[in-house]
């Protein structure tokens, strides 16, 4: 639980470690207050549109992968 920021560097992929709340702001596909469960694919290959992505879990336990842009 908690809001996390996020540079414009990379795709990010979001899991849910167990049933999660989250809402993104400034992503290319943003959410709001979305409940994201464990076999959920709606968060691999996002990417951050301004200088910076916020993440914000309002409930649960996400994994976040970070890959980088070429």
């Amino acid at each position: 639980v908690g809001m996390y920021k996020f540079s414009n560097h990379g795709y990010f992929s979001i899991f849910a470690n167990k049933d999660s709340i989250i809402s993104l702001k400034s992503f290319k596909y943003e959410l709001d207050q979305y409940k994201l469960v464990i076999d959920n694919t709606i968060g691999i290959s996002n990417e951050v549109i301004n200088n910076e992505g916020i993440l914000t879990v309002h409930q649960g336990d996400v994994l976040v992968f970070e890959t980088k842009k070429d």
